[in-house]
């Protein structure tokens, strides 16, 4: 039981608060947010919109480079989430259109 208990706990806990570091993961900006070309350095990058949905490549020093339409940048960690805004497409969605006439 108490098993049980605290993995429900721990559960509830990461899907608040867990972040994707794997590359490939898709994640979202909480607010609009300028990146950065390089990590450590101030060559400013693309400002990624509250909202937007991100790609992860990388991961360090508690930056993330991300990346969305031919837009590439490292972004603060804190500054990204994996549960997806109110509206948003769901990761792997794909649209099926009918095919002739």
């Amino acid at each position: 039981m108490r098993a049980a208990w605290f993995g429900m706990v721990v559960a509830c806990f990461m899907g608040s608060t867990a972040f994707a570091q794997d590359v490939g993961d898709t994640v979202w900006v909480t607010g609009d947010t300028p990146s950065v070309r390089f990590v450590g350095e101030r060559t400013p990058g693309p400002t990624f919109t509250e909202g937007t949905r991100l790609t992860v490549l990388a991961e360090q020093d508690g930056q993330v480079r991300v990346f969305t339409a031919e837009r590439f940048g490292w972004v603060p960690r804190k500054a990204l989430t994996t549960e997806a805004p109110e509206g948003a497409v769901p990761p792997g969605f794909q649209l099926k259109l009918p095919s002739g006439p």
